[in-house]
């Protein structure tokens, strides 16, 4: 019995001073690593830039650390883009009210991808990341991206080149720069070499790509140019050759009728369009907002040859405001493909 108490004391023994010699270690043998305190970068949560939409992340990786951060940009800009299109919503329409939040993802979607990487660090593979979105205009945004990558200069002188975005971009970066504009889940957007900017509802579309040809064979004068709502124009265009004309109307955000087709013109003759045409009609300056002026553009195509298109909307149909009638990306294809001139006008209210 001696010997058995003997030999528990000695045990006890040998397990305290196991203990005491090996502190990292609890009594059952598991090690304990103490974990090491995240040193957080000065600049996380920090940075301020009036023209950026920031956003944080963190994470194990880089990637989890951008996601972190997208996601943060992308609970921010839902709320913008909800609001955006909310306003067209019908509130008892559960089919449209679905639609339309598809179109808010999808656009916010887009917008997401002109995020770049703005700061970022890491310590012990645990990395931090901002984020950065341009809150700046349309040619800001295209401004800059141009200025950081190499020149993709345009290779023929399409409409664009004429445009009001085209020159600002041109003088700011010295390139030339081969634009497009494309529409995408019911946005228009400028392609860059692969790259897009879409324009959002503070962009003004009339602005950036209305303007004023008169140099590709065929004169468009509008008289008066600018006309109070409600009150008769018309157009006077001359060709350099005989063929045939069409005649377009663009207004709002990239909205097209076709007022006329095949209408034969001689390089002899000008003509006065309603009045040649149309004895009886006249073109009318309308406003959809009669307190709220407006920029519109009509464009004249010429074929030496009976134009068979027939994607356009006549204007004595009525006029659909979906997606089937903003089709200026159709038309300034075509027009990249024939002469043609235009002329624009700004109608005021009355």
């Amino acid at each position: 019995m001696d010997c058995f108490r003997l030999k528990k004391i000695s045990l006890l023994i040998w397990l305290m001073v196991l203990c005491l010699s090996s502190p990292s270690h609890a009594f059952w043998g598991k090690e304990t690593i103490a974990t090491p305190k995240k040193i957080i970068p000065e600049w996380y949560g920090t940075l301020q830039d009036s023209s950026q939409m920031i956003g944080y992340g963190e994470g194990n990786s880089r990637e989890a650390a951008i996601l972190m951060a997208r996601k943060e940009i992308s609970e921010s800009m839902q709320v913008q883009v909800s609001a955006e299109t909310n306003i067209h919503v019908t509130k008892n329409n559960k089919s449209v009210i679905q639609d339309y939040s598809s179109m808010a993802t999808a656009k916010t979607d887009v917008l997401l991808s002109e995020t770049s990487v703005l700061r970022e660090g890491n310590q012990d593979d645990y990395w931090y990341v901002a984020i950065s979105y341009d809150r700046g205009n349309l040619h800001k945004r295209l401004i800059n991206m141009i200025s950081s990558s190499f020149c993709a200069p345009i290779k023929n002188e399409d409409y664009i080149v004429f445009t009001y975005l085209f020159t600002q971009i041109a003088q700011a970066t010295g390139c030339r720069a081969n634009l497009k504009l494309e529409k995408a889940n019911g946005d228009w957007m400028v392609d860059y070499n692969g790259q897009t900017r879409l324009l959002r509802g503070s962009d003004n579309f009339e602005d950036y790509f209305y303007a004023r040809v008169d140099n590709k064979g065929i004169v468009v004068n509008g008289s008066p140019s600018s006309v109070k709502n409600g009150k008769p124009f018309e157009l006077q265009i001359t060709s350099h050759e005989d063929g045939y004309i069409s005649i377009y109307n663009v207004y709002g955000r990239g909205m097209v009728t076709e007022l006329v087709s095949n209408i034969p013109i001689s390089a002899s003759k000008a003509v006065n369009f309603p009045k040649d045409v149309f004895p009886n009609n006249e073109l009318v300056a309308s406003l959809v907002n009669p307190k709220v002026s407006a920029v519109e553009m009509y464009v004249v195509v010429f074929n030496t040859t009976i134009d068979r298109d027939r994607r356009f909307t006549l204007a004595a149909s009525t006029i659909n405001s979906a997606n089937t009638s903003f089709l200026f990306d159709l038309l300034l294809e075509k027009m990249s493909q024939s002469r043609f001139g235009t002329d624009v006008f700004r109608i005021e209210p009355y």
